[in-house]
Parts: structure tokens; C-alpha cells; sequence
């Protein structure tokens, strides 16, 4: 999910592309003890694509909040990032799915 204007596309299909747009922007991610960080520092490895992750939180209004200030880019799960509609979403292709479970 990325706040403000998308960067330009790159080449490489719209799985790399995605990530290319993502290259150098600073990005906030969850913790990596949580799976979606670990399913998007996956993504950037496969492409070999080295993230500028500017910080990392396990606090949900943390992430958000750089978001929304234009401070970071950052992922959500799609069901989150759908009740945010200021917001811009690029959706990585193909579809990366985590399970979660809550105790």
C-alpha cells in the first residue's frame, strides 16, 4: 500500500514491477517475528531486490500512521488496506496469502 503518488513503473511483468515501484521508497513493516513481514521481505528477495526499510513496529497504528503521513510505504492485508480508501494499493501479483489464527 503506498500513500500519494505511485513512483513510475518498471519493467519486468507486474510482479516485478510492483516491487520496482517499491525499490526505493522507505517502507514500515511489521516486526519480523509477524508473517506478512516476512512475506514481503520474501518478495523483495526472490526479485533481488534489496528493500529500504526505514523502520519496523509491531504496532498496527505505528505502520499506519507513517503511512498516512507520507512518511513510508508499507503492506497491509488486503482487507485492512480495503477500509482505508485515501490510501493507494498496489497488489502484488501474483497473490500472496498467510493464514492467521488469534488465541
Amino acid at each position: 500500500m503506498v500513500y500519494g503518488p505511485v513512483p513510475s513503473a518498471g519493467g519486468g511483468g507486474p510482479y516485478i514491477s510492483v516491487l520496482r515501484r517499491l525499490e526505493k521508497e522507505p517502507l514500515v513493516l511489521f516486526q519480523n517475528s509477524f508473517s506478512l513481514c516476512e512475506l514481503a521481505t520474501d518478495r523483495f528477495k526472490t526479485a533481488g531486490i534489496t528493500p529500504n526499510i526505514l523502520h519496523s513496529t509491531g504496532q498496527l497504528s505505528t505502520l499506519e500512521s507513517l503511512i498516512r503521513s507520507g512518511t513510508a510505504s508499507g503492506f497491509f492485508l488486503k482487507p485492512l488496506a480495503d477500509h482505508m480508501p485515501e490510501l493507494v494499493s498496489l497488489l502484488l501479483s501474483p497473490p500472496a496469502f498467510a493464514q492467521f489464527s488469534l488465541a
